[in-house]
């Protein structure tokens, strides 16, 4: 039965719907994933009013308990919409707006569709293929680019607190550690300190210097120093002993994470050798029976076939990643 083009206009329209839909639901955000159960205080003193424990131990854990309460709304107050696109730009480095952001999103979707009207000679595939790469490339990259950004960040961050560390242990204040930071340290960590140096410049403290940090850089670890920092202004202590536990944390987190890439490079590789097989096995019956395939590019038909195709080659390409990606 031949097809007209409004039911393969329709076909085409309900595969994007779809596609996007599955893309928001399964693809993976970026923001910081910081969801800290809420803390009762009648659980942490709770058995602990009794005469072995100092009227003035508890006031201090109360103090404390408030100050970390304080500091975590804080926090949530300054992370703010993390998936908002202007935060998403700012993550990723690049020194770009957002009308910048949708003119290249233009330029995108404005190439590959003049690239599939040459190749489909069809208005609405070339329509269809223009606003899936429009919406979708732009952001696949930006989130590429956050990812690379935050992976070398956590790479030298623990460096960076050693040196914090090792300058408080000498004697110096934390302002003078984070301007040496800036001055030896690579990017991006040298650019997110430098945003702490410029702000305390301003007349901020270094507390509120630090806790602008997750605005740009929206990690965990970045909410661990910010906490630490800020209760050591608030409630006092060691300064210099709890940065070097976090610097361990970290860098125990980052030998985890390493392991768990590792038992997960099999699915990966498998995952890989499953996605390329329709194109191989493409290949080869083009090479050795040239013009068998012809007509999945010449009929309509053929293109309502390939874009089915296409769709179920991307949400089965999602539904891979979300199994064999694994957040820590």
């Amino acid at each position: 039965m031949d097809l007209d083009i409004n039911s393969f206009l329709v076909v085409g329209l309900i595969s994007i719907s779809v596609f996007f839909l599955l893309y928001v639901l399964l693809s993976k955000t970026i923001g910081l994933e910081s969801s800290s159960e809420s803390r009762d205080p009648e659980k942490v003193i709770k058995g602990k009013k009794n005469n072995t424990i100092p009227s003035a131990a508890l006031k201090r854990r109360k103090a404390l308990r408030d100050a970390m309460d304080k500091i975590e709304l804080s926090h949530k107050e300054k992370v703010g919409n993390t998936k908002s696109l202007s935060s998403l730009i700012s993550y990723s480095g690049i020194p770009f707006s957002k009308e910048h952001f949708y003119i290249f999103s233009f330029v995108i979707g404005l190439v590959f569709g003049i690239i599939s009207l040459a190749l489909f000679s069809s208005f609405f595939v070339s329509l269809c293929i223009c606003l899936s790469s429009a919406l979708v490339f732009p952001r696949v990259l930006l989130q590429y680019l956050i990812k690379k950004r935050t992976a070398k960040f956590l790479n030298e961050f623990p460096n960076a607190l050693d040196i914090i560390v090792r300058s408080v242990r000498s004697g110096l204040p934390v302002s003078d550690a984070i301007s040496i930071i800036v001055g030896q340290s690579s990017d991006p960590v040298r650019s997110e300190f430098r945003r702490v140096v410029e702000a305390q410049h301003l007349g901020l403290s270094v507390s509120e210097s630090v806790a602008r940090m997750i605005r740009y850089m929206p990690l965990q670890e970045v909410s661990f120093f910010s906490t630490v920092i800020s209760v050591q202004a608030q409630s006092g202590g060691n300064l210099s002993e709890a940065l070097s536990n976090l610097s361990g944390i970290l860098r125990e987190r980052k030998k985890m994470k390493g392991k768990v890439q590792a038992l997960a490079m099999e699915a990966k590789a498998s995952a890989w050798i499953i996605g390329s097989l329709p194109f191989c096995v493409s290949l080869l019956v083009h090479l050795t029976s040239p013009g068998y395939m012809d007509i999945l590019f010449l009929d309509p038909r053929g293109h309502i076939i390939l874009g089915i195709a296409a769709f179920l080659m991307v949400l089965g390409a999602v539904v891979m990643r979300t199994m064999i990606n694994f957040d820590m």
